[in-house]
């Protein structure tokens, strides 16, 4: 890994985009953090949305596709992990696809 980048995957990212013909890829990035707001309910009584970008989805699904694919899987807060799927190209698969907690 290289020191000088916060997150690993990035120089692997960024060669994979030009690998495929891509203009540089660019990173979102906020100079200061989003301003904190405390919830005024107790957690018991909101509805929590969890949102990420690493590729998981459930089985019965359609798989995200690697090309432009910004499409919404819905996973149920019930859903045994063990049909929790996980497809991305940019990391590698091995943990999640082994512990979908991860």
């Amino acid at each position: 890994m290289d020191p000088s980048q916060p997150v690993d995957y990035i120089a692997r990212t960024t060669e994979q985009y030009s690998a495929l013909g891509y203009d540089p890829y660019q990173w979102a990035r906020r100079p200061t953090p989003p301003a904190w707001v405390p919830i005024d309910k107790p957690l018991s009584e909101s509805t929590i949305l969890l949102v990420g970008s690493g590729g998981a989805y459930r089985e019965g699904q359609v798989a995200f596709h690697w090309n432009d694919d910004t499409g919404i899987r819905h996973i149920p807060t019930d859903q045994p992990a063990s049909d929790v799927r996980v497809t991305h190209f940019a990391y590698d698969l091995e943990p999640a696809r082994s512990d979908p907690n991860i």
